[in-house]
């Protein structure tokens, strides 16, 4: 979902987004609001029910194809799109979003008002207009896992506190960890930089992205889709669309130094992999015959998705924090 009043080619400029992160094995589609690009001449809807609905019309289309797994199907926003992706996750049970990630999104009304530094021309007063469009309100009513991605300095300078991006992720996460709302999993940013289930005050805020490290960074993007797509926080389904079941059992997931391994017990011995996201293989180790237990030790892996598989038995994801 595109920010501010964009439109869904937003997402090949300058560089095809779409096309990189298909090769890596999602399908991704842009979304057009109504009036904008090339979905027809309508008036503006500032990310309104009109926008949600015409999202939630295009990822139920998205969802009923055969090649989607709709499980983890996710949602992606910059800027104001988090007002459109909030809204309609929050207003549409099905289907059913596994997780958002959201860059740089606005939290309310006086953010994205004209004269407060934002792009819609109607007054805060108007609470008819903006119960449409306020994202921490939607926010609270949200359960899918939860990934914002905020720089230390906004794009937009008058958000130079990121009290939006705190904002957010306080009505997001559930009221068990002290927040407002009843997300499975939240956090801000990279996991080394914040723990997840986490609220904040101004005072007391996260670890931003270094704003040298700039604004769109594609590589941190992509391992944030990983993650979420194949994570299982606090319950959130974790399926494949294809291939056998994995019958290999790890925990804990998520880990931090170590998995310990259950699999059916074999006439041989048997190679256990680790690779990363790339298919690179970062850790292995042997599982002697007869046995049906083994320990993989990950203290040398960085943050991140990984994929613990054995030969006939499947593969099963693991998310390392530390």
């Amino acid at each position: 979902m595109p920010g501010g009043t964009g439109c869904g080619s937003w997402f090949d400029f300058p560089i095809p987004v779409s096309d990189d992160i298909a090769s890596d094995g999602f399908a991704f589609l842009h979304f057009d609001p109504d009036g904008r690009g090339q979905s027809g001449a309508y008036p503006e809807n500032y990310g309104g029910y009109v926008h949600q609905d015409g999202m939630h019309a295009c990822l139920s289309l998205l969802a009923s194809r055969d090649y989607v797994d709709t499980s983890r199907l996710g949602v992606f926003t910059q800027g104001h799109g988090i007002t459109m992706g909030s809204g309609m996750i929050a207003r549409h049970a099905e289907p059913r979003v596994k997780f958002r990630l959201d860059f740089e999104g606005a939290a309310g009304r006086y953010e994205t008002f004209l004269e407060s530094g934002g792009f819609v021309p109607v007054s805060p007063d108007s609470d008819a207009f903006w119960q449409e469009r306020e994202a921490a309100r939607f926010m609270k009513q949200v359960p899918s896992a939860y990934l914002r991605m905020q720089p230390q300095v906004d794009s937009n300078p008058r958000l130079w506190d990121n009290r939006h991006a705190v904002q957010l992720i306080d009505s997001a996460t559930s009221a068990a960890h002290g927040g407002a709302g009843i997300s499975v999993w939240t956090r801000v940013n990279d996991s080394v930089m914040n723990p997840a289930n986490r609220v904040y005050t101004l005072s007391n805020p996260p670890d931003w992205i270094p704003t040298l490290q700039g604004f769109q960074d594609f590589v941190r993007f992509l391992l944030y889709l990983h993650e979420l797509a194949d994570m299982n926080p606090l319950g959130v389904a974790d399926r494949r669309a294809s291939g056998p079941a994995a019958s290999l059992q790890v925990v804990p997931r998520p880990c931090r130094d170590a998995v310990h391994v259950a699999l059916p017990p074999g006439l041989g011995k048997r190679d256990l992999l680790v690779h990363d996201v790339c298919g690179r293989l970062v850790a292995r180790t042997v599982v002697p015959a007869g046995s049906a237990q083994a320990t993989l030790d990950l203290r040398h892996l960085q943050p991140g998705v990984y994929y613990v598989s054995a030969a006939g038995e499947g593969t099963v994801p693991v998310v390392v924090v530390r």
